[in-house]
């Protein structure tokens, strides 16, 4: 799964219950505690979520706009975001 989307599904997530431990997001995505802190720093600066302790919220005053935007750029250039990942894949080691 590429990153983006990734995010995209943490926000799904996110409207259907409201917090979100970090754990479980490491289980359901099979990625490691970096990589989710990762998305939820950039999901962060992009003022979709709020960190709290252990987990992640999603932000009240979410901007639909935003969201929409998000969205657009989830689906620009997928088949070469889709090759990259393909080939990146090689490159990263099944151990933790």
């Amino acid at each position: 799964m590429i990153p983006e989307e990734r995010r995209t599904q943490i926000i799904n997530k996110l409207k259907k219950q409201d917090i979100c431990t970090i754990s479980s997001l490491i289980r359901e995505f099979g990625v490691s505690r970096v990589t989710i802190q990762r998305d939820l720093s950039l999901l962060e600066k992009s003022e979709l979520v709020s960190k709290v302790h252990g987990g992640v919220k999603l932000k009240k005053e979410v901007n639909k706009n935003f969201e929409t935007r998000f969205n657009i750029r989830l689906k620009q250039n997928y088949e070469k975001k889709l090759e990259i990942a393909k080939k990146a894949v090689n490159f990263v080691s099944d151990e933790i």
